[in-house]
């Protein structure tokens, strides 16, 4: 009998470590989904849902979309996420704030919310936040993108331990700085200057930037049947910025 093909939903999937799960998990055999509020660069995604994963009456319409697909969902990549302007507590704009919380936070909620019971009824699958190194360490000057990826790390392991049951693995990655996902610009509103760029090198202990497509790597082996016995992790791919922090 033939087996269906195997879903993975990414959101955020139109750029950076979004973009390159999805061109990953595609490599893998997976139909692949990306949910996202801009559409992902032609022919990288099988389907492009729009979709602000902060809003739910979007996210149940996605999902409704993603349930009358042939095939079983066995993966969900939460990589939707934005940061703030910075500057610190006092100059924190409290619609910032929220509007934050609801992406980096609220979406992976609202999505495994509304996800969840297509994999129960495939009989299991994977899920991999995408937090960062700021919700274990902190992060000066941005506390509200700290607040809502320290969230994730939390939810990602109350989530593990309510779905195990249900064989679906939730996980968690928490990369250092990827320079080139052009997150930089949407905090600065430019790119690094080069001593920029140099001065963050020198705090990463192997002396290099972190690429999305190596951070791709470890979320497509947490959605993979190699990773069966892994769940409730919080795996960091950083080359030991965390240590310079």
């Amino acid at each position: 009998m033939t087996q269906p093909q195997p879903i993975a939903v990414i959101t955020g999937g139109a750029s950076g470590i979004g973009l390159a799960s999805v061109r990953r998990l595609k490599e893998a055999g997976y139909f692949a989904v990306v949910l996202d509020i801009q559409p992902p660069p032609p022919e990288s995604a099988d389907l492009f849902i729009r979709c602000d994963v902060g809003d739910q009456v979007q996210v149940r319409s996605a999902a409704e979309a993603i349930g009358a697909l042939p095939g079983r969902l066995c993966a969900l990549v939460n990589s939707a996420g934005i940061g703030e302007p910075g500057g610190g507590l006092e100059e924190l704009d409290p619609e910032v704030l929220w509007r934050v919380i609801c992406v980096n936070l609220q979406g992976p909620l609202l999505t495994m919310k509304h996800l969840v019971p297509l994999m129960k009824a495939g009989g299991g699958g994977a899920i991999v936040n995408v937090s960062s190194i700021a919700g274990l360490m902190g992060s000066p000057g941005y506390p509200a993108y700290a607040a809502s990826k320290g969230g994730l790390i939390a939810l990602t392991i109350s989530m593990a331990r309510e779905l195990a049951r249900h064989q679906i693995r939730v996980n968690a990655v928490c990369p250092g700085s990827v320079p080139s996902t052009g997150f930089v610009r949407q905090q600065l509103g430019r790119d690094f200057t080069p001593a920029e760029r140099l001065a963050l090198l020198k705090k990463v202990p192997m002396g290099r930037s972190l690429r999305p497509e190596e951070v791709a790597r470890t979320i497509a082996f947490l959605c993979s049947s190699d990773s069966v016995p892994i769940t409730g992790d919080v795996l960091v791919i950083d080359g030991g910025e965390r240590f310079s922090s």
